[in-house]
């Protein structure tokens, strides 16, 4: 008969991981060709008949082996230098934390613990968790901004006892650069516990909670084990501290004092950043009079070279149009913004387009709105150009708006501020 690998999948992630990878695919495709009708039934049971069985003969055997296959390179690194295997451990735990990965090497420490009554495991990583604390300490010193400040100086607190996860999502990975730093001290801290031979003797999740754990391994490794979270700590810190990072911008009451106009005064200067990466178009090249004429408001046209629309800025969902081609958000700055895709793309009655959020639903910077298919709005002979209006136009004082051609969701599209009435 056919030969299936059997798979326990109580000690190992790695085969939930590759099927809830190939699920979101093939969700995506059952959603393009089933009829709109029949997908609140026929997608999550299609998807379901697919991939079970394809989990328990392909992606199961897979996981069960790249798990095997992890658990001997561990051994094969510790026996060719614990100094090699501390550093990697070190510098790439907290990584493995972000795609939940770490708790594929769980089962080779808990495995040690077993057999030999010690693990090293925890200790390299411990390595990685002072790291995140540091870094995240010197987000809390460095930064301006209030709020991150706050944040910066809880997870630094939980990071020390071992919660990274708050220094991770909410200042180090934020911020791009104290997450290299921290990845950076805990590889240095990893290989000098590596060095000296520090193992604990229990499995215990690491922080300042469980240093006696590692007291066992005797002087030189418990020694090496305190100065290796030492490094990966002060190191984090020193490195964020001098070499520095793009700090977020000024809460509100720093912001700069208001500018006089003839409507009124100015304050609350904002940025309102692109939806979508692309080219900037000229209203002139736009083939509807009460777009180009910028009849709705101050409008700026962005071709497309993605097909993602993210949010321009913190706000609330105010209008999801049911045709899905346009979404209307209220900014926390005021700004009432109409994000429109393509020109007369309400025709297509929805086909091509996805939403991921709801009217009334907070959203934040950056988040994933909706998802359009380009080569259907084209095929059907529309224009996908994504059009960003300031519907409360009046209200605002547009200061100004970008120069750039080559549009990131990253890019300031408008500088502009509330007006206070005289």
């Amino acid at each position: 008969g056919l030969h299936v690998t059997k798979a326990n999948y109580v000690s190992t992630v790695i085969p939930i991981i590759l099927a809830i990878f190939m699920l979101a695919y093939v969700q995506r495709f059952l959603e393009k060709v089933i009829p709109e009708v029949l997908k609140i039934i026929m997608v999550p049971t299609l998807s379901l008949l697919l991939m079970i069985p394809a989990t328990l003969l392909l992606f199961g055997p897979i996981g069960i082996y790249l798990g095997d296959g992890v658990n001997w390179l561990y051994y094969y690194i510790m026996n060719l230098s614990p100094i090699l295997l501390g550093g990697f451990i070190g510098g790439i735990w907290c990584v493995l934390v972000i795609f939940g990965a770490h708790r594929g090497l769980v089962p080779i420490g808990i495995n040690d613990v077993a057999r030999t009554g010690r693990q090293n495991l925890l200790a390299f990583a411990g390595a990685a968790n002072f790291s995140q604390a540091g870094a995240a300490f010197g987000v809390f010193v460095r930064t301006k901004n209030k709020d991150l400040k706050a944040v910066a100086a809880s997870a630094t607190v939980t990071a020390l006892f071992g919660i990274t996860e708050p220094a991770i999502y909410g200042a180090n990975l934020r911020l791009k650069k104290p997450m290299i730093y921290a990845v950076a001290s805990g590889a240095a801290g990893g290989a000098l516990m590596g060095w000296g031979g520090s193992y604990g003797t229990a499995f215990a999740n690491q922080g300042l909670l469980t240093i006696p754990v590692y007291a066992e391994a005797g002087t030189k490794a418990f020694i090496c084990y305190l100065l290796g979270c030492g490094i990966a700590f002060f190191g984090a810190f020193l490195l964020t501290i001098f070499l520095g990072f793009n700090d977020l911008p000024l809460d509100e009451s720093r912001q700069e004092p208001g500018l006089k106009t003839e409507a009124g005064t100015v304050k609350e200067k904002q940025r309102i950043q692109a939806p979508v990466q692309g080219q900037l178009v000229s209203l002139d090249q736009i083939n509807d009079e009460v777009f180009a004429s910028q009849q709705m408001g101050k409008t700026l046209a962005i071709y497309p070279t993605e097909e993602q629309i993210v949010s321009p800025g913190n706000g609330q969902v105010t209008a999801l149009y049911p045709t899905h081609h346009a979404i209307g958000l209220k900014l926390d700055n005021g700004a009432e913004i109409l994000l429109h895709i393509g020109i007369n793309t309400v025709e297509l009655k929805g086909r091509g387009f996805e939403t991921f959020v709801k009217v009334g639903e907070r959203v934040r910077l950056g988040q994933k709105l909706l998802s359009f298919d380009k080569q259907i709005i084209q095929a059907a002979g529309y224009d996908p150009t994504v059009l960003v209006i300031v519907t409360n136009t009046a209200e605002m004082a547009i200061i100004e708006t970008t120069k750039q051609t080559e549009i990131t969701p990253q890019t300031n599209l408008f500088f502009m501020q509330v007006k206070e009435q005289n």
